[in-house]
C-alpha cells in the first residue's frame, strides 16, 4: 500500500519542506519457500497455481510480482514500512524449524532489499510468525532468538541500530528531519512462554512514558511526529488509545 501522511507546518523554517510524506507499507507477506512442495502450508503442494491460491501462504513468484509493482512508485517514496509476519504459518512443522525459519527470513529480506535503492529506508518490525513456534519468545533467555533476528534483518538495519535490535528487537529511525519511526518488538508482551504453553503471557499494563521521554530526547520539536510501528499491538486497542500512543499497526487501522 502507498500512504500519504500530512506533516503540519509548525515553524517558519519548515516552509521549504514537502507538506506530505509518502511511504510504502507492507505487512503479512507470509512467504512460503516450500509453496508447491510437500512441506507447504495447507493444500499448496504440487500443481498449485504460480501466484498462489486461497488458504495458502505466498509463493516467491507472488512476492516478486508485488515488489516489482512497488518499484513503480519509488520516485515519490520516502521510506518503506514492513510490519511483521514476513514468513509462512506453521514453521514449527518444518524438519529443522529454527534453521529453516532463519534461512527463509534471510533469503526474503535479501530479496526485498534488492528491489529498493540502497539509500531508501526500510523499517521492519518483528511479527509473531517470524519466530518459531508462533508467538514463541523465551523472555528469560531471548538472546539466541534476538541474535538470529538481528542477523537476518541486517539488510534493513543501520549500524547504530544493530545493538538495540539484537538486545530487544526494536529500533528508532529518523526518516526525515521532522519524523522519527519507533519500531517496537511487541512479541515480548504477547509471547508464548513455553514450548508447550498453557496460554499466552498476559501483561495487564505497560508504561509507555519511557517511549514518550525517549522520543523527546531525539529532538524536542519531534514529539508530535514520532510514530510507533508494531506487528501486533501489545494490549487491547482501547488500552493503547488510553495511553495516547500512536501505532501504525495492521491490527488497529
Amino acid at each position: 500500500s502507498l500512504f500519504n501522511m500530512n506533516k503540519p507546518n509548525f515553524s517558519e523554517d519548515s516552509h521549504s519542506l514537502r507538506d506530505t510524506r509518502e511511504f510504502i507499507w507492507l505487512s503479512d507477506i507470509h512467504y512460503d519457500a516450500y509453496y508447491g512442495e510437500d512441506s507447504a502450508v495447507g493444500q499448496c503442494k504440487s500443481l498449485s497455481p504460480k501466484y498462489g491460491q486461497r488458504e495458502c501462504d505466498s509463493p516467491k513468484d507472488l512476492v516478486q510480482s508485488a515488489l516489482s509493482e512497488m518499484t513503480k512508485t519509488l520516485h515519490s517514496t520516502d521510506f518503506v514500512l514492513i510490519t511483521g509476519d514476513f514468513l509462512r504459518h506453521e514453521t514449527s512443522k518444518l524438519v529443522d524449524s529454527i534453521v529453516e525459519t532463519k534461512n527463509m527470513l534471510g533469503d526474503l529480506n535479501e530479496l526485498i532489499r534488492s528491489y529498493f535503492p540502497e539509500n531508501l529506508s526500510i523499517i521492519p518490525s518483528v511479527g509473531n510468525n517470524d519466530v518459531t513456534p508462533d508467538y514463541y519468545l523465551d523472555i528469560n533467555n531471548a538472546s539466541e532468538t534476538l541474535n538470529t533476528l538481528n542477523e537476518v534483518f541486517l539488510p534493513f538495519l543501520r549500524e547504530e541500530e544493530i545493538s538495540t535490535f539484537s538486545r530487544g528487537g526494536y529500533l528508532a529511525r529518523n526518516v526525515t528531519d521532522l519524523l522519527t519511526i519507533l519500531s517496537l518488538n511487541t512479541i515480548v508482551f504477547r509471547a508464548v512462554i513455553s514450548q508447550n504453553p498453557i496460554g499466552l503471557l498476559k501483561i495487564p499494563s505497560v508504561n509507555f512514558n519511557g517511549f514518550e521521554a525517549n522520543s523527546r530526547l531525539l529532538d524536542p520539536r519531534k514529539e508530535l511526529y514520532t510514530y510507533r510501528v508494531t506487528s501486533v499491538p501489545p494490549l487491547e486497542v482501547i488500552d493503547i488509545l488510553n495511553y495516547g500512543v500512536i501505532l501504525i499497526s495492521k491490527d488497529i487501522i
